[in-house]
């Protein structure tokens, strides 16, 4: 079954909700191993961005992406 290509932004809001829905964190320091560590997902898992499903490297650059956004909101304005 075909699915309908996704857009760059439809791309990363899938998989920002795929971490949200995982409940995945990072921090400013976290290494993609680390990351395995803590989440427990498995680094083989690639993913398809035609079949709409985020691989482990997606799920980790969206997680990164997040607190990223979360620190530039928090950061006080001058």
């Amino acid at each position: 079954m075909s699915k309908k290509p996704l857009t760059d932004e439809e791309w990363e809001a899938l998989c920002d909700q795929a971490v949200i829905d995982g409940g995945y964190t990072v921090d400013a320091d976290l290494e993609y191993e680390e990351f395995l560590e803590e989440t427990g997902l498995d680094d083989s898992f690639w993913g398809s961005r035609e079949l709409h499903v985020p691989g482990t490297a997606d799920l980790f650059d969206a997680a990164i992406r997040i607190f990223r956004s979360q620190e530039a909101q928090a950061a006080p304005t001058a």
